[in-house]
């Protein structure tokens, strides 16, 4: 008994010795800026801490100079002390000390939040999008993305991917968007601030277009923002065309002027010595225009003349005379004196056949060996692309027509003066339809067709835009000006499902023609006559009808 007594005390003893041993734990457990205590916080700011080091971040813009920390700790103090204010532009070294002397050091450094938050890169790939052959970027300019889309792949079920600055980005790098029309991405920043980004998606990049106030504009066919203008001395009546990486376009001041299509500067002009109303068209390195009663082939690069063939036409300074060129000649209409329809040699400039009877406006169709050409007198006629020989005529005792054809396989279609838009057998000449009379007198007059997805487009001077069934003439379609008025409706231009069209008050419109929803608008300060010339996001040109380009 008495053995067990003594074991008891001496366990006792041990336990209240072991008890009595000072403790060796020396941390933090948090290492606050509270609101509370620090002016100018608007909410407390923890830390990460590691096993030596603790690491804070403030809002940008806060004084360091003067933050007071609260923290908690195990040991018997800490030094400096909590509630002590210090200056955390440099890194502060806290020390721990435990009640057994042991200490542990904290280096504490203050940084600031990042506010961080941009777009780096935006774009599809072929692992993200199958079908796409290789990866497409797209081009950042402040808070807007241009992707310059050159695929066959619908927008509609795209997925991008993106590399940003920031904490996270919404919608996230990764998911499929509709990209038919724009969408917004806000990317956050670690600071909790935050940058918007307006991404387009466009097929179409860029829209070259002229108006009365003589002035060329290039705009971003995406988000119909302008990228350059270039002065002429004179209206331009007539749109540019661009190729080559050159925007040629013709001034009342007389000039074809070569511009670069990137910048906007000037590359090279050539003097006509009368106001220039013909669209140019290039062909081969050449560019040929007509201008002063004078058809003239320039080096599309120098400017420097070819050959000259002058027609002594007596209506050479209002006339319409676009050239076409196709089966190694050049094809124009001339309104009175030396023909109706011209065809040169496309090298010499010799002329190798002509036809007259009547008065031309505009240019020809040359599609199949067959030139088809609008006449005051009978509307349409269509002759032997290589000869000349008449195949057909169009006369209804009537009017006649001073719009371009444009064919769309077995069809021709052009517009009278009786305000009428007709539809003919290539082969034949026979009526398929017509469509009006639209508007009356004066009103109702059509711009050149186009053909896109089985209708046919033309502006109206009586303020619409057109879309007729191709194969019945009736119509599909008619626009609402955007712009609140009805102006004249200029030439139009159709490039991807977009249709491009100007007014007499100076507006310019981009419709997407899946929803006939208006893309965007631009506006001049004149007239603007006729239809833009637009290049695709791989190269492709698309002209309006009065074009020789375009057939």
């Amino acid at each position: 008994m008495r053995i067990l007594l003594a074991s008891a005390v001496l366990l006792l003893l041990s336990c209240n010795k072991n008890n009595n041993h000072p403790s060796s734990d020396k941390y933090i457990i948090s290492f606050t800026f509270t609101a509370a205590a620090n002016q100018g916080l608007t909410r407390d700011i923890g830390s990460t801490i590691g096993a030596d080091s603790v690491l804070v971040a403030v809002p940008m813009g806060t004084n360091l100079n003067g933050l007071v920390p609260t923290i908690t700790y195990k040991g018997a103090k800490i030094t400096p002390a909590s509630g002590q204010s210090e200056n955390f532009s440099a890194p502060v070294t806290y020390v721990v000390t435990a009640q057994d002397g042991s200490t542990q050091s904290y280096v504490v450094t203050v940084r600031f939040l990042s506010n961080a938050k941009a777009i780096t890169s935006f774009a599809f790939r072929p692992t993200e999008n199958p079908g796409l052959t290789a990866t497409i970027q797209g081009i950042i300019s402040g808070d807007t993305i241009v992707v310059p889309f050159s695929s066959d792949l619908p927008l509609d079920n795209l997925t991008p991917y993106i590399t940003y600055t920031g904490v996270s980005i919404s919608p996230s790098s990764g998911t499929k968007a509709d990209f038919t029309s724009s969408q917004r991405y806000l990317v956050t920043a670690e600071d909790g601030s935050m940058a918007a980004y307006t991404v387009f998606v466009s097929t179409n990049l860029s829209v070259f277009v002229g108006s009365d106030d003589g002035y060329v504009y290039a705009i971003d066919a995406a988000t119909g923002l302008q990228r350059w203008k270039f002065a002429t001395g004179g209206a331009i009546d007539h749109g540019p065309t661009v190729s080559n990486g050159t925007v040629f376009v013709g001034s009342t001041d007389g000039y074809l002027y070569a511009i670069n299509a990137a910048n906007g500067s000037l590359l090279w002009k050539y003097d006509f010595y009368e106001p220039v109303y013909s669209y140019p068209t290039v062909t081969n390195g050449v560019v040929f225009m007509y201008g002063n009663a004078t058809m003239t082939a320039l080096d599309a690069q120098t400017g420097a003349v070819k050959w000259q063939f002058v027609t002594q036409d007596l209506k050479a300074d209002v006339l319409d005379a676009n050239p076409t060129v196709a089966n190694g000649l050049v094809y124009f209409s001339l309104f009175e004196g030396y023909a109706s329809v011209v065809a040169l040699n496309v090298a010499t400039g010799n002329p190798v056949w002509t036809y007259y009877n009547g008065s031309g406006y505009s240019n020809p169709a040359a599609v199949g060996g067959t030139v088809y050409a609008a006449d005051q007198f009978c509307k349409i006629v269509a002759m032997d692309a290589n000869t000349g020989a008449v195949k057909w005529r169009y006369y209804d005792g009537t009017f006649g027509s001073g719009t371009s054809p444009t064919v769309s396989g077995s069809k021709v279609f052009i517009a009278g003066y009786d305000n009428y838009m007709y539809a003919f057998d290539t082969a034949s000449g026979s009526v398929l339809w017509k469509s009006g009379p639209y508007g009356g007198g004066t009103s109702g007059q059509f711009s050149s067709p186009v053909t896109y997805n089985g209708a046919v487009y033309a502006g109206n001077n009586d303020g619409a835009v057109y879309a007729f069934d191709m194969q019945t003439g009736n119509v599909l379609w008619t626009s609402t000006n955007p712009v609140g008025t009805l102006p004249s409706i200029s030439e139009v231009t159709i490039a991807h499902g977009i249709l491009y069209y100007g007014t007499s008050d100076g507006s310019f419109v981009a419709v997407d023609l899946a929803s006939h929803a208006t893309k965007w608008s631009f506006h001049t300060n004149g007239i603007i006559s006729d239809g833009p010339c637009v290049i695709d996001a791989g190269g492709a040109t698309f002209h309006p009808g009065v074009s020789g380009d375009q057939q």
